[in-house]
């Protein structure tokens, strides 16, 4: 949960300092997945 959160907002201050007037986000909402599942 704390890498998740951590990768959100670098995203977030990616695309505030790229200033894009409008900037392509796509979230991905999971059900039933554990922090265990993206084991990279």
């Amino acid at each position: 949960m704390k890498r998740t959160l951590t990768i959100l907002a670098a995203l977030c201050a990616i695309c505030v300092a790229a200033e894009a007037k409008c900037p392509d986000i796509l979230f991905i909402v999971v059900d039933d997945q554990s922090p265990f599942d993206l084991k990279c």
